[in-house]
């Protein structure tokens, strides 16, 4: 199966710590929005899409729901932070394909993932993710691993479980320094998931 990654835009609404648009400010300004015409040629190319941007969040494309459109017959996997969209929205956007898989990342219990997430509304997102995956949208809750969460993830673990949604728990290799404040006290990533 083809595969392709993609960064279709360079908009976000966060100002993660560790996100290279934070980090080197002047990078992301360099970017810009993916064409329909360029998405329609990647569609025909690649059987697998997943918009997972480096630089932006996919769902702030301003033409995200025609570039969904475009990809009703490939598999398609959106990672988001999914703050700022309206409910309908979000349930255009959910039943455009069967084939779509989205992951959003809420780092810690929704009222916890801002401190990091800086700008996310992890409440409504939250309720976001629920909504469509109650409409049957299939849907994955990715949390990374910070100090601020850490003793989180078992009540993580059992709201995903209790809204039928698969649970990936992160263990970031982002630490610039040894003693940073959001590196974790120890390791993670050997624990289960959904």
């Amino acid at each position: 199966m083809k595969s392709i990654n993609l960064d279709i835009t360079h908009r976000c609404l966060l100002q993660c710590p560790k996100c290279m648009r934070q980090k080197h400010p002047g990078l992301h300004k360099r970017g810009k929005d993916i064409s329909l015409g360029a998405m329609k040629k990647i569609a025909e190319s690649f059987q697998y899409i997943s918009f997972c941007g480096q630089m932006g969040d996919p769902i702030y494309h301003p033409k995200f729901l025609d570039i969904l459109s475009i990809c009703k017959n490939n598999t398609v996997e959106i990672s988001t932070a999914g703050s700022g969209k309206k409910i309908e929205w979000w349930e255009e956007a959910a039943l455009i394909s069967s084939n779509q898989t989205w992951v959003f990342g809420i780092d810690g219990l929704p009222s916890q993932s801002n401190q990091y997430r800086i700008g996310q509304d992890g409440e409504q997102t939250f309720q976001m993710m629920k909504h469509i995956s109650n409409i049957g949208a299939k849907v994955v809750w990715q949390m990374i691993v910070f100090k601020y969460n850490q003793d989180s993830i078992e009540k993580v673990r059992l709201m995903a479980k209790e809204n039928n949604i698969d649970l990936v728990i992160i263990e970031s290799s982002r630490w610039d320094i040894p003693y940073d404040k959001y590196k974790p006290d120890k390791h993670y990533k050997d624990r289960p998931s959904m």
